[in-house]
């Protein structure tokens, strides 16, 4: 249950019942997010000192709980916070008690375009760290691309799978019929396809849905030389082949350690142009892939053809 201050309960139902409002007939959740994020963007939380717990956690949806995370974790610059639910919880609520004055200030000055105003600022929280698995570990001052290299498999299995993050369990063997199966090589070839063409992400083989680490030893096994190198090798020849081998630069290989159970890491860059999955001889351009949230998505010819001109078209 999220809180704001008692004494501002009445600014929360002038803003949700006023005529004047734009944020008339919205619900508290709306106008709490709303508050938060303009705290946030003037850098100022307040202590709640009477808590009014009205908003219920059933109320936000997957895009609301992403920005919960970010502000969170921008605010203790480090990952450690996504452990602790009641400091998150916290962070916002001392936010939004600073942005719900800033929220009546602005309504009664800027009537007009406000909507717009707040609309964009939260937009603004939103791509500046792109996702959270981008701005996680980013220190004030430093490069977003330095910080990103720096996160572990750790990192990555406390943010959970995202718009830039997928979890395999393993890239050749079947888990539940015990056997090579060709069919999971193609789920990890389009899941490279979807980062390359959309913003780039990070691939975890040896990682259940759930997060649970399951390790690669199976997929070892199932090769003739069972190490590292033969498992980066077959890794590297089967993105090659599929997603051409002038593409290799994008996509970088490695293996961590985690509790005795091997990880393979694989993170993949943003292409500058549109790669397809296809055949080692065929003609054709094949399938092209997009990342949509958590799941890879393909897209026909007219869907391509629009993505196309926005992703790697535009000036």
């Amino acid at each position: 249950m999220f809180a704001y201050e008692q004494q501002k309960e009445d600014v929360y139902h002038w803003l949700q019942n006023n005529s004047k409002s734009i944020f008339k007939d919205l619900g508290l959740k709306d106008i709490f997010l709303y508050a938060l994020a303009l705290g946030f963007k003037d850098g100022a939380r307040l202590q709640i000192n009477k808590r009014r717990a009205n908003i219920r956690l059933q109320y936000f949806n997957e895009q609301d709980e992403w920005l919960l995370k970010v502000v969170a974790i921008s605010e203790a610059q480090n990952l450690d916070i996504l452990t602790k639910p009641k400091d998150i919880i916290n962070i916002a609520e001392e936010y939004a008690n600073r942005g719900i004055t800033l929220l009546q200030t602005k309504m009664n000055n800027e009537l007009g375009d406000f909507g717009k105003i707040v609309h964009e600022e939260i937009h603004d929280i939103l791509i500046s760290s792109n996702s959270e698995s981008n701005d996680v570990n980013e220190t004030k001052g430093g490069n977003k691309n330095d910080s990103e290299k720096n996160l572990k498999v750790n990192d990555y299995l406390k943010i959970g799978e995202s718009d830039e993050i997928e979890y395999k369990s393993s890239a050749r063997w079947d888990l539940i019929n015990n056997n090579v199966n060709k069919e999971l090589e193609k789920a990890i070839v389009k899941s490279v396809n979807g980062f390359l063409n959309t913003s780039g992400g990070t691939l975890l083989i040896g990682v259940h849905d759930s997060g649970t680490v399951l390790g690669i030893k199976k997929d070892l096994d199932s090769l003739k030389k069972t190490n590292q190198d033969s498992y980066f090798q077959y890794l590297t020849n089967l993105f090659s082949n599929k997603l051409g081998v002038e593409n290799t630069q994008f996509w970088h290989i490695s293996f961590e350690d985690i509790n005795g159970k091997l990880v393979c890491m694989v993170k993949i860059e943003a292409s500058p142009k549109p790669v397809f999955v296809r055949d080692k001889l065929q003609l054709s351009d094949g399938e092209f892939y997009i990342r949509v949230g958590p799941t890879t998505r393909p897209l026909n010819n007219e869907e391509f053809h629009k993505y196309n001109e926005t992703r790697f078209l535009k000036k």
